[in-house]
C-alpha cells in the first residue's frame, strides 16, 4: 500500500527523523513555474519574510519582482499585483 506524501511527512517528523525544514525542502519537488502564491503557501506554508524589489536590473527591460523567503528556499515571483511564480532557489 502506498502512503501519502502528507502522511509519510507527518511520520518523518513524529519519528524525528526529518525537520519541518527538511520536510518543506522536500517539497520543491512539487513547485511549478506558474503557481500563484495560494498554491505556494499550500505547499510549503507562510514564508518567514519577504520582500519587493526590481529583479533584471542589468537588462534592457527590468521588472518588479517578489521574493518569499524560507528556511533553505527563496521563492521568486513575477509581478506583485498578480504574483506567479518564476523560479525558486535551495541553499
Amino acid at each position: 500500500m502506498k502512503l501519502p506524501a502528507s502522511i509519510l511527512c507527518a511520520l518523518a517528523i513524529l519519528t524525528g527523523c526529518m525537520s519541518p525544514d527538511d520536510i518543506r525542502l522536500a517539497k520543491t519537488r512539487e513547485l511549478r513555474i506558474g503557481m500563484t502564491t495560494a498554491e505556494v503557501e499550500k505547499l510549503l506554508g507562510k514564508p518567514r519574510s519577504t520582500e519587493r524589489f526590481e529583479m533584471g536590473t542589468t537588462t534592457a527591460n527590468p521588472w518588479p519582482g517578489l521574493v518569499w523567503k524560507y528556511e533553505g528556499i527563496r521563492a521568486i515571483f513575477q509581478n506583485p499585483e498578480a504574483p506567479r511564480l518564476n523560479a525558486w532557489i535551495t541553499n
